[in-house]
C-alpha cells in the first residue's frame, strides 16, 4: 500500500501511467459464488464489494486500536 501511496502522490505527470484494477490482486470469490454469478462483470463487481467490506473492516480495526489522543491544557 505504502509503495502505490508513493507512486501515485509523487508521480511525475509527464510520465504517468496509471494501470486498471487487476482482479487477481482480490480475494477470490468463493466457488458457489463464481458458479451462482454468471456474467464477469457482476463477479468482479462483487469481488470489490466484499473487498471494500474487507478494508472498511480493517480500518476500523485500526480506529478501535489506536488510543484515544488526550488535549492537555
Amino acid at each position: 500500500m505504502g509503495a502505490l501511496a508513493r507512486y501515485v502522490s509523487n508521480a511525475q505527470t509527464k510520465n504517468f501511467q496509471p494501470v486498471n484494477i487487476t482482479f487477481a490482486l482480490l480475494e477470490p470469490l468463493p466457488e458457489q459464488d463464481r458458479k451462482r454469478v454468471r456474467r464477469k462483470r457482476d463477479r468482479h463487481n462483487l469481488q470489490v464489494e466484499l473487498a471494500l467490506k474487507e478494508w472498511d473492516n480493517w480500518l476500523q480495526g485500526i480506529h478501535d486500536e489506536l488510543p484515544s489522543l488526550q488535549v492537555s491544557a
